[in-house]
């Protein structure tokens, strides 16, 4: 794939357990939240790492930067407030790091993607307005970071289409993904209307772009939109006229975006899967296609079921304190590994 993202490697696995092992599975070993939260606004990766690591650690992560948040967290609830703009803030400190280090043709260290790595999915994790700026900063590194952004609503969209002029095309490709996120998000989007509208219409541009992983990209982020008049006619031109070509080892040629657009035309809603809400216990299931008046679509379409697990998963508050994602799952084991 030719966009570049940011993974997670066995060395951040190796990192958390570690860590975790060394402090002993009985509880979270004692920490001090002061010293952490200073150091993560550090301005010396090293240290925000360090910072970064200490924390995921306490809270007991194994290898789940979101797992080991939350709990850190829950345990100091007083001051929620200020670990989660320091993490902000580190996601910041750690974007303008990177960007030096490529400016200088200066390659990360293993260590250094690991902590920006964990930054991202740590603060796509926390739903915090005010990590938009830092989410934006981290676009193009995949899916953590265009999730969390679709998350954010509104906003993001906005954030999202000031960056479909970008010269680089990787940053257009995830701007394109934040919308087509967006779109997936049902509750935002009968809440926000006219925000719906203009991430329709910024994606249907990105149809014309010039770069193919980036009308690819369109493409598929249309699918929640495949029975809109508008939306059907101008895939249909794309799955007609693309001028995208590859030449299979066999010396075939294929269209990939032509393939893209037709196949999105014949998804069928009925063959699409949802997150559903229960509005009594909050507690979340996949199923297809919406069933009004008994459960609420809360993420959707998606074209399969992994797809729709991994949203319902990434989107769980077991305290039930956010209307806007599940407090629970169904079945129970849904989300274990």
């Amino acid at each position: 794939m030719k966009h570049y993202a940011i993974m997670r490697t066995a060395m951040g696995l190796l990192l958390g357990v570690s860590a975790w092992l060394v402090a002993g599975a009985s509880g979270a070993p004692p920490i001090d939240i002061d010293s952490i939260v200073r150091d993560l606004t550090s301005k010396d990766a090293q240290v925000r790492g360090r910072a970064l690591f200490d924390l995921l650690s306490s809270g007991r992560w194994q290898g789940n930067a979101p797992l080991g948040v939350d709990r850190v967290l829950k345990a100091h609830a007083d001051k929620a407030d200020l670990i989660k703009t320091a993490l902000i803030f580190a996601l910041e400190n750690h974007n303008a790091f990177v960007e030096d280090s490529r400016r200088k043709g200066l390659a990360l260290s293993e260590y250094d993607s690991e902590v920006w790595a964990n930054l991202v999915w740590a603060v796509s994790h926390l739903r915090d307005p005010r990590g938009l700026n830092a989410l934006v900063g981290a676009i193009h590194t995949g899916g953590m970071a265009t999730g969390g952004l679709a998350d954010l609503g509104p906003p993001a969209v906005s954030a999202a289409i000031g960056r479909l002029n970008d010269e680089n095309a990787d940053v257009r490709t995830a701007a394109v993904q934040v919308l087509g996120g967006f779109l997936t998000r049902l509750d935002s989007v009968r809440s926000n209307p006219e925000a719906a509208d203009r991430a329709k219409a910024a994606i249907l541009r990105a149809l014309d772009d010039a770069d193919a992983w980036v009308r690819r990209a369109a493409v598929r982020s249309l699918l929640p939109l495949n029975d809109v008049p508008e939306v059907r006619a101008k895939l249909q031109s794309m799955a007609r006229q693309d001028p995208e070509i590859r030449w299979d080892i066999d010396g075939r040629a294929r269209f990939p975006v032509r393939e893209a657009a037709a196949s999105v035309l014949t998804m069928n809603k009925v063959d699409l899967y949802y997150v559903f809400r229960s509005p009594d216990s909050g507690v979340c299931r996949i199923g297809k296609p919406p069933n009004p008046g008994e459960e609420v679509s809360l993420f959707g379409p998606f074209e399969s079921e992994d797809v729709a697990k991994h949203v319902m998963c990434t989107h769980v508050d077991s305290t039930g304190k956010d209307p806007k994602v599940c407090w629970g799952v169904q079945p129970t084991n849904a989300c274990q590994q």
